[in-house]
């Protein structure tokens, strides 16, 4: 989990380490958020680079990244649902 802390740690553009456990939190949340709307756990890898993608947006809502915060919400929340919809995620 640590490398995947330090990826978005990057692409949040934090330095420190500080955060560290507040980001592994939101990264969890929403694991748990994509596996509530119907995808396999199975299927939320964050080696995936969708599955990556969709806990960055997240986790860039939670933190207000660059003050536009219910922007990435929204952009979450599409990007999760289309995952919903593939049957790539499911068992």
């Amino acid at each position: 989990m640590e490398e995947i802390t330090l990826k978005m740690r990057n692409r949040l553009r934090i330095a420190s380490t500080a955060v560290d456990a507040e980001i592994v939190d939101n990264i969890n949340t929403a694991k748990l958020d994509l596996e509530r709307i119907g995808l396999s756990s199975a299927s939320i890898d964050l080696g995936d680079e969708l599955v990556f993608t969709a806990c960055e947006l997240y986790c860039k809502y939670m933190f207000n990244f660059e003050g536009e915060g219910e922007s990435y919400l929204s952009r979450y929340q599409k990007f999760r649902d289309a995952l919903s919809m593939s049957g790539d995620y499911y068992e």
